[in-house]
């Protein structure tokens, strides 16, 4: 979305100075990106026929294919029996995708010297707060009519965006290593970006309901932070 949104900008500028002005910057920023980002590419391009954004497969006999599992199973089941069993994520037999990043997004790939309770403790708040974020941005979209429309609706349209590009880079790539939160770290920001509107919103509107939910909501926030400062402290 923000390169319809800058164009848009730009094109509502015409006429004025600072038409030709950001006209200039995005030549500028052309000349010094361009050749940064593509370099590579072109040169394999050129020299061994590789195609342009290329990705080597694997082999579906590698230890990390998942495309044995059903759809359903990777995307749609939550095998709930296996939050904490194993604890932390095993890219070369996990398989269910919001499992997965429910754990990888608070651990990544690794084991954490921490005790288990505060492992836990910090999934379960992290799952809370996915799906918080989820229902702000449902009640942005819906009631969020004084709020700026790159609000209201470009963030979520980012978010779906990303998430699907997500979803089918899964697709394309059924593998453990493939599944990792690191392709969509920006939906963590969105989020944030999110469930601070509605608690403007929620303010804004004084209610006793609005009210309760910008306590729980602040509460649950401070409790992620809190146990996410503890479980650093404990690691060695």
């Amino acid at each position: 979305p923000s390169a319809p949104l800058m164009l848009f900008i730009w094109i509502r500028r015409r006429g004025t100075p600072q038409f030709w002005q950001i006209l200039g910057k995005g030549a500028l920023f052309l000349v010094i990106c361009c050749p940064l980002a593509f370099w590579y590419p072109v040169r394999n391009l050129l020299r061994f026929g590789q195609p342009l954004n290329y990705i080597p497969y694997i082999g579906n006999d590698h230890e990390l294919y998942t495309g044995m599992y059903s759809a359903f199973q990777r995307f749609f089941s939550v095998p709930l029996g296996k939050l904490f069993q194993p604890l932390y994520c095993v890219p070369q037999e996990d398989y269910n995708v919001p499992l997965y990043l429910f754990k990888n997004s608070m651990f990544g790939e690794f084991s954490m010297n921490m005790a288990d309770w505060l492992a836990k403790a910090l999934v379960l708040t992290n799952i809370l707060l996915i799906l918080t974020s989820l229902a702000c941005a449902v009640y942005v979209v819906v009631k969020g009519r004084r709020l700026h429309k790159l609000l209201r609706f470009g963030i979520p349209a980012l978010w779906l965006i990303q998430l699907g590009s997500y979803f089918v880079f899964q697709l394309q790539f059924p593998f453990g290593c493939t599944m990792d939160f690191r392709y969509i770290s920006i939906t963590a920001f969105l989020g944030a970006i999110m469930t601070g509107c509605a608690l403007q919103l929620f303010k804004e509107k004084n209610s006793a309901a609005s009210r309760r939910l910008s306590v729980g909501i602040t509460a649950l926030v401070c409790l992620f932070a809190g146990l996410s400062v503890a479980a650093y402290c404990t690691l060695s």
